[in-house]
């Protein structure tokens, strides 16, 4: 259910990011001159932390819920976690246009407490299953709302800024293997909650940063596609 939620997402992002005029090859940016669109940058840290948490909390929540009475609940959570993020995806498909950055925002916000009651409160069974739930709410979307938000803010690069967030988001995945064992070898699974919170807490400062570029306002995305229009 999980892997669907997540693949659902990543499907969905051909109906929300917006279509521009294709380019030469001559008129493309390259990579890296795509990083220094305004905007950009901070879209990718911020899918980058946010994606680590995830994958992190995804790969070792078994171990995790083992440790603290409840492995053989890993299946039932992770449906919890799967149903969620269908919810949380259906809702970033209705309010994407109008409320993107409110919506990068909660997806931190519902993330973070997810985590703190793990922390807390991981050998009460239903708070975890409230835990996975507010963690698919928070996950789901995000898929959309990072590619859309970065396509928004590269403009005519945003089949570029796409190639950068899956290499972004892959590299989310391996990282969030890489460094969870090493979390879980050297602190132990009581650890990986508040080093998640870390993350999360890290993509939240980072959307409500980008303001003006990145996972900007309605109305900023509203000026900038006339001003674009204005210039072509």
């Amino acid at each position: 259910m999980a892997g669907v939620a997540e693949s659902v997402a990543k499907d969905d992002t051909d109906v929300a990011v917006p279509e521009y005029p294709g380019t030469s090859r001559s008129q493309r940016l390259a990579l890296r001159q795509v990083l220094t669109v305004p905007g950009v940058a901070p879209i990718l840290s911020v899918a980058l932390a946010f994606v680590l948490a995830h994958n992190i909390l995804y790969i070792y929540i078994a171990p995790f819920l083992t440790s603290v009475g409840l492995g053989g609940r890993a299946d039932a959570v992770l449906l919890v976690f799967g149903v969620a993020s269908l919810v949380s995806i259906f809702l970033t498909e209705v309010w994407i246009d109008r409320h993107l950055r409110r919506l990068m925002i909660a997806a931190s916000v519902l993330f973070a407490p997810a985590t703190l009651t793990l922390g807390f409160f991981a050998g009460i069974p239903a708070l975890v299953y409230v835990s996975a739930a507010l963690w698919g709410f928070g996950f789901g979307g995000t898929a959309t709302l990072v590619s859309t938000a970065s396509a928004e803010a590269a403009g005519a690069a945003g089949d570029v800024a796409q190639s950068l967030v899956v290499i972004c988001w892959n590299l989310g995945i391996a990282s969030g293997g890489v460094i969870g064992g090493v979390l879980l070898s050297a602190t132990g699974t009581g650890s990986l909650p508040w080093w998640i919170l870390v993350l999360v807490a890290a993509a939240l400062v980072g959307t409500v940063a980008a303001r003006r570029h990145g996972y900007s306002t309605r109305e900023r995305r509203t000026e900038r596609e006339l001003l674009a229009q204005a210039s072509a």
